[in-house]
């Protein structure tokens, strides 16, 4: 990844670094491979029964911030047009649920921050998302195209990836429909160095049918917070239908 993994784009949306998505979508021959085709409608969504599963497809999917975006348009933490695409990935691991999270500006073909999560069973009413920096993530280019593949890093395997101490979350069912991602206890922080007033950041957000709100907390050098999506809209994400086949 070029930077940290895949829910941090958050911090570059501060900057203005968000990587950049085509705003338009071409039609697909019959046949050819979309990069939705591995994700869950919300139709489909409600018929699944195993929590686990249902928490994974929920989380993966079209998200975007455009309605917050032009409502907010004003504030600089919220006003960049951002669109992020999260795909399941090596589904022959049996057993496992490994994710890929790419964000993007709207206007140009690849993202600036990626990075690859697996969920995990905690005990019997907790799951956990851990975060992972891709090998060798300093380079911008190496995986600017996986996102786009059928098999996405199918030349990688879980072994190869970098994990940073204190990079998970905890999360719990609230409703039929709706998970939290608890921040680590203890005022534990992830590092993540984007300038001396946020060195550190602690992830939170609900996921729901209709996308994801962020609450993630920016942190200095002494883990005292320096900037927060404050509740409850936090950084709002919608859904994107699913694109289907034409």
């Amino acid at each position: 990844m070029m930077k940290l993994h895949l829910l941090f784009a958050a911090a570059c949306l501060l900057l203005g670094l968000a990587a950049c998505k085509p705003t338009e979508k071409t039609s697909l021959k019959k046949g050819a491979y979309h990069y939705s085709q591995n994700t869950k409608s919300v139709e489909e969504l409600r018929k699944i029964e195993n929590r686990m599963d249902l928490l994974f497809y929920m989380y993966c999917g079209e998200f975007t911030n455009a309605r917050q975006s032009k409502a907010r348009s004003e504030d600089i933490a919220y006003s960049i047009e951002q669109d992020i695409i999260t795909l399941p990935i090596w589904q022959d691991r049996t057993g496992e649920y490994w994710l890929y999270t790419a964000w993007f500006k709207r206007g140009m073909p690849e993202p600036l921050t990626h990075g690859i999560a697996r969920l995990s069973r905690d005990n019997r009413d907790t799951f956990r998302l851990t975060f992972y920096q891709l090998p060798d993530h300093t380079n911008a280019e190496q995986y600017a195209e996986e996102w786009k593949k059928e098999r996405p890093f199918e030349h990688l395997k879980p072994k190869d990836l970098l994990h940073t101490p204190n990079c998970h979350n905890f999360i719990v069912q609230r409703d039929d429909y709706e998970f939290e991602l608890i921040p680590l206890p203890n005022g534990e922080a992830c590092p993540y160095y984007i300038s001396p007033t946020r060195q550190y950041m602690r992830y939170a957000a609900k996921i729901s049918l209709e996308g994801i709100n962020q609450y993630t907390e920016f942190l200095d050098s002494t883990k005292q917070v320096s900037f927060a999506y404050p509740r409850p809209e936090g950084f709002e994400l919608q859904r994107v239908p699913k694109k289907s086949e034409k």
